[in-house]
Protein backbone atom coordinates (compact mmCIF):
# COMPACT_ATOMS: atom_id res chain seq x y z
CA UNK A 1 0.00 0.00 0.00
CA UNK A 2 1.55 3.42 -0.85
CA UNK A 3 1.13 6.50 0.77
CA UNK A 4 1.48 10.17 0.12
CA UNK A 5 3.71 13.07 1.86
CA UNK A 6 5.12 16.17 0.95
CA UNK A 7 7.97 16.37 -0.70
CA UNK A 8 10.92 16.84 1.50
CA UNK A 9 15.18 18.14 0.97
CA UNK A 10 15.98 14.69 1.91
CA UNK A 11 13.55 12.76 -1.18
CA UNK A 12 15.39 15.12 -3.60
CA UNK A 13 18.17 12.29 -5.12
CA UNK A 14 15.63 9.28 -5.13
CA UNK A 15 12.48 11.45 -6.42
CA UNK A 16 15.41 13.13 -9.07
CA UNK A 17 16.21 9.23 -10.19
CA UNK A 18 12.46 8.64 -10.26
CA UNK A 19 12.19 11.26 -13.06
CA UNK A 20 15.08 10.19 -15.04
CA UNK A 21 14.07 6.17 -15.08
CA UNK A 22 10.20 6.99 -15.85
CA UNK A 23 11.37 9.80 -18.50
CA UNK A 24 13.51 7.52 -19.84
CA UNK A 25 10.86 4.67 -19.77
CA UNK A 26 7.73 6.24 -21.41
CA UNK A 27 9.22 9.47 -23.04
CA UNK A 28 11.88 7.60 -25.55
CA UNK A 29 9.77 7.99 -28.69
CA UNK A 30 8.68 11.95 -27.66
CA UNK A 31 11.10 13.78 -27.49
CA UNK A 32 14.27 14.04 -29.76
CA UNK A 33 17.69 12.94 -28.40
CA UNK A 34 18.59 16.41 -27.78
CA UNK A 35 15.74 16.87 -25.84
CA UNK A 36 15.85 14.01 -24.00
CA UNK A 37 19.04 13.88 -22.52
CA UNK A 38 19.11 17.69 -21.99
CA UNK A 39 15.88 16.60 -19.45
CA UNK A 40 17.93 14.19 -18.03
CA UNK A 41 20.73 16.12 -17.24
CA UNK A 42 18.61 18.81 -15.78
CA UNK A 43 17.29 16.50 -13.04
CA UNK A 44 19.91 13.74 -12.56
CA UNK A 45 21.92 13.89 -9.26
CA UNK A 46 25.18 13.12 -10.84
CA UNK A 47 24.72 16.21 -13.06
CA UNK A 48 23.28 18.25 -10.21
CA UNK A 49 24.21 19.39 -7.01
CA UNK A 50 21.53 18.16 -4.55
CA UNK A 51 21.15 22.05 -2.93
CA UNK A 52 20.43 23.12 -6.39
CA UNK A 53 18.61 20.31 -7.31
CA UNK A 54 16.09 20.17 -4.30
CA UNK A 55 15.41 24.51 -5.08
CA UNK A 56 14.30 23.24 -8.66
CA UNK A 57 12.20 20.04 -7.43
CA UNK A 58 10.49 22.21 -4.48
CA UNK A 59 7.72 23.76 -5.96
CA UNK A 60 4.76 25.49 -3.90
CA UNK A 61 2.76 22.03 -4.59
CA UNK A 62 5.21 18.92 -4.32
CA UNK A 63 4.05 15.64 -2.70
CA UNK A 64 5.74 11.60 -3.62
CA UNK A 65 4.40 8.79 -3.16
CA UNK A 66 6.04 6.20 -1.28
CA UNK A 67 5.71 2.19 -0.43
CA UNK A 68 7.70 1.20 2.36
CA UNK A 69 9.76 4.25 2.35
CA UNK A 70 10.85 4.24 -1.67
CA UNK A 71 9.28 6.86 -3.80
CA UNK A 72 7.75 5.56 -6.56
CA UNK A 73 5.86 8.77 -7.72
CA UNK A 74 6.01 12.62 -7.31
CA UNK A 75 4.03 15.55 -8.69
CA UNK A 76 4.74 19.14 -8.33
CA UNK A 77 4.11 22.84 -9.62
CA UNK A 78 2.66 25.93 -8.79
CA UNK A 79 -0.98 26.01 -7.63
CA UNK A 80 -2.39 26.30 -10.90
CA UNK A 81 0.08 24.42 -13.23
CA UNK A 82 1.19 21.04 -12.78
CA UNK A 83 5.12 21.08 -13.59
CA UNK A 84 5.78 17.42 -13.07
CA UNK A 85 3.73 13.93 -12.71
CA UNK A 86 5.83 10.87 -12.86
CA UNK A 87 5.25 7.43 -11.77
CA UNK A 88 7.26 4.36 -11.44
CA UNK A 89 6.01 2.34 -14.07
CA UNK A 90 5.68 -0.97 -11.71
CA UNK A 91 3.17 1.02 -10.18
CA UNK A 92 1.16 2.63 -13.09
CA UNK A 93 -2.76 1.81 -12.66
CA UNK A 94 -2.57 1.08 -9.35
CA UNK A 95 -4.06 4.91 -8.46
CA UNK A 96 -1.21 5.81 -7.61
CA UNK A 97 -1.25 8.99 -10.49
CA UNK A 98 -4.87 9.28 -9.74
CA UNK A 99 -3.97 9.78 -5.68
CA UNK A 100 -1.08 12.18 -6.19
CA UNK A 101 -2.78 14.50 -8.96
CA UNK A 102 -6.07 14.43 -6.29
CA UNK A 103 -3.66 16.10 -3.43
CA UNK A 104 -2.48 18.49 -5.88
CA UNK A 105 -6.33 19.73 -6.77
CA UNK A 106 -7.04 19.71 -2.80
CA UNK A 107 -3.97 21.92 -2.33
CA UNK A 108 -4.53 23.79 -5.67
CA UNK A 109 -8.52 24.75 -3.71
CA UNK A 110 -7.37 25.57 -0.62
CA UNK A 111 -5.56 28.57 -2.71
CA UNK A 112 -8.33 29.90 -4.30
CA UNK A 113 -7.20 28.34 -7.73
CA UNK A 114 -10.12 27.84 -10.77
CA UNK A 115 -8.04 26.09 -13.51
CA UNK A 116 -5.14 23.98 -13.39
CA UNK A 117 -2.80 23.11 -16.48
CA UNK A 118 -0.45 20.91 -17.49
CA UNK A 119 1.27 20.40 -20.75
CA UNK A 120 1.37 16.52 -21.04
CA UNK A 121 3.18 14.03 -23.14
CA UNK A 122 1.55 12.02 -25.68
CA UNK A 123 1.80 9.24 -23.85
CA UNK A 124 0.28 10.80 -20.51
CA UNK A 125 -3.20 12.43 -22.16
CA UNK A 126 -5.22 9.64 -21.89
CA UNK A 127 -4.64 9.54 -18.02
CA UNK A 128 -5.08 13.47 -17.73
CA UNK A 129 -8.65 12.52 -19.87
CA UNK A 130 -9.88 10.29 -17.37
CA UNK A 131 -8.70 12.85 -14.20
CA UNK A 132 -10.93 15.97 -16.02
CA UNK A 133 -8.45 17.72 -18.04
CA UNK A 134 -9.42 18.72 -21.71
CA UNK A 135 -6.82 19.66 -24.25
CA UNK A 136 -6.63 23.19 -24.90
CA UNK A 137 -3.77 23.25 -28.00
CA UNK A 138 -3.10 20.79 -30.62
CA UNK A 139 0.74 18.91 -30.58
CA UNK A 140 3.49 21.22 -29.52
CA UNK A 141 7.60 20.76 -29.42
CA UNK A 142 9.14 22.69 -26.58
CA UNK A 143 12.47 21.55 -26.14
CA UNK A 144 12.16 18.68 -29.06
CA UNK A 145 9.39 17.44 -27.25
CA UNK A 146 5.92 16.39 -28.07
CA UNK A 147 3.75 17.80 -25.58
CA UNK A 148 -0.10 18.64 -25.42
CA UNK A 149 -1.26 21.89 -23.37
CA UNK A 150 -3.92 20.57 -21.00
CA UNK A 151 -6.27 22.50 -18.52
CA UNK A 152 -8.73 21.77 -15.64
CA UNK A 153 -11.81 23.78 -14.32
CA UNK A 154 -11.92 23.22 -10.48
CA UNK A 155 -15.62 23.12 -9.20
CA UNK A 156 -16.76 25.81 -7.47
CA UNK A 157 -18.41 23.92 -4.15
CA UNK A 158 -14.83 23.85 -2.45
CA UNK A 159 -14.51 25.83 0.65
CA UNK A 160 -11.06 28.83 0.13
CA UNK A 161 -10.19 28.79 3.72
CA UNK A 162 -6.78 28.62 4.47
Amino acid sequence: MFKIKKFTKKDTANTALLMVHVYKKFNQGEATKKGLQEYVDSVHPDKVPLDKLYKKLNKPIAFVATDKEKIIGIVRGTPDRINTLFVDGRYQKQGVGKKLVEFFVSAAKKKGIKFIRVRSSVFAVPFYKAMGFKKTTGLRHPHGMKMYNMKKALSETSHNSG
